[in-house]
């Protein structure tokens, strides 16, 4: 899924910096490189546009969450591994 065909922007370029043009004002803003995870706010003549989630933000924030049960599993299985 193109997040930015979605929210009405169209995205041209590779790496690095982002070329971005709203279909409705033909208005052209580059952005400097984005990290995948993180969100993009882009400046226009009409104003802020509506900042966009990147889906990898989400993935990497659960995979953040389960990295941090890790030591409670392991706290656990050794407690009941001492004490059984």
């Amino acid at each position: 899924m193109d997040v930015w065909r979605t929210r009405g922007w169209e995205k041209r370029g590779s790496a690095g910096a982002h070329d971005l043009r709203n279909r409705e004002n033909d208005h052209w803003t580059i952005l400097p490189a984005v990290s995948e995870g993180g969100m993009i706010a882009a400046m226009t003549a009409k104003g802020p546009v509506e900042r966009v989630h990147v889906e990898v933000f989400l993935k990497r924030q659960l995979v953040s969450g389960l990295h941090s049960l890790i030591p409670f599993i392991w706290w656990c299985y050794s407690y009941l591994w001492v004490f059984p």
